[in-house]
């Protein structure tokens, strides 16, 4: 019995700092990214709800929700849910890594 509560014990305190950073990154997260700083090409938001909205000028908004586990980015839109994406964010730059590999860079907006 104490092994089975030592192990509980350690599989909770593993996930306490997962969870903090994920909490830390999500934080991070929270605005609007861009191709370049003033977002005028358009723009990806995260919200502090959980909300995600595509703005691409000159066409309608598309909306929808995503989620971070583990820096992993899962997200939903109308009739589709998108491929997930590890994240990684260094200053003003969110990396966004596929499962291929391949990697696209964003910067935050300064027009939030």
């Amino acid at each position: 019995m104490r092994r089975v509560m030592m192990a509980a014990t350690l599989m909770i305190a593993a996930m306490v700092p997962a969870l903090a950073d994920d909490q830390s990154l999500k934080q991070a997260l929270i605005g609007k990214w861009g191709e370049n700083a003033d977002c005028k090409d358009g723009s990806l938001g995260f919200g502090a709800d959980g909300s995600l909205t595509f703005v691409n000028p000159g066409q309608a908004d598309i909306r929808g929700t995503y989620n971070l586990n583990a820096a992993q980015l899962t997200a939903s839109v109308p009739d589709k849910t998108l491929d997930p994406v590890t994240i990684v964010i260094d200053g003003t730059t969110l990396t966004m890594t596929y499962p291929d590999g391949h990697q696209d860079k964003a910067v935050r907006c300064t027009a939030q």
